[in-house]
């Protein structure tokens, strides 16, 4: 009983231990001085900056993007050249005309099971056939 005793004061005190050493560091430390550089300075030391061949890498790469970008607002659209397979089909199988009718049926009240439920409007659309057919490639219409 004792044993557990201590133990349950050991280990809070273990812990608390722990974290105060780690709020035990020197400030001065922590951070580095590096001296008088300023960011600019530091960025252009390590970027290599004012360098006459990373200077001519960026002009180049300038030019690319530049080029990218005038060929992005010439670009001319072959979407109606292209085939797919939609067109395919479309083109050579013409869909036969099947009317399309749009009906409105009413709000009203459905019953079921002795109650009365409200059913709000819909519009809804169906074909006077029941399949849409398709002409042969060489049928005329």
């Amino acid at each position: 009983m004792q044993i557990q005793a201590k133990c349950l004061l050991l280990i809070p005190l273990l812990a608390s231990t722990l974290l105060l050493t780690g709020c035990a560091t020197a400030g001065k430390d922590m951070i580095p001085r590096g001296g008088s550089m300023t960011m600019p300075q530091i960025y252009k030391q390590e970027t290599g900056g004012g360098n006459s061949s990373n200077i001519k890498h960026i002009n180049s790469i300038k030019n690319i993007r530049a080029k990218l970008s005038d060929s992005r607002i010439n670009r001319t659209s072959y979407v109606s050249y292209t085939s797919t397979s939609k067109n395919q089909i479309n083109s050579i199988f013409k869909p036969l005309a099947n009317p399309q009718i749009t009906i409105y049926i009413y709000p009203h009240l459905v019953h079921m099971n002795g109650e009365a439920y409200p059913k709000p409007a819909v519009t809804t659309d169906f074909f006077l056939y029941k399949s849409n057919h398709f002409a042969m490639p060489n049928e005329k219409y």
